[in-house]
């Protein structure tokens, strides 16, 4: 797991970000299933420091669907 999300983050090194050091919260899990095997990704732009109360407003965000 933690390979794939830094590939994920050397990959978009340059098209999303600067550098891969400009990532300051992952959230990453693993399911198996028996649907197509996938990878899914939400990035945020965060504009303002960074806090628990903004990692957890972030976290809170019903704006996507997770698979199970």
């Amino acid at each position: 797991l933690s390979k794939l999300v830094r590939g994920a983050e050397d990959a978009l090194t340059g098209k999303l970000w600067a550098d891969d050091s400009q990532v300051v919260h992952v959230n990453a899990w693993k399911l198996y299933t028996t649907e197509q095997p996938r990878a899914e990704y939400r990035i945020v732009e965060i504009d303002q420091p960074i806090t628990a109360h903004v990692i957890e407003q972030i976290e809170a965000d019903q704006n996507f669907s997770l698979p199970w």
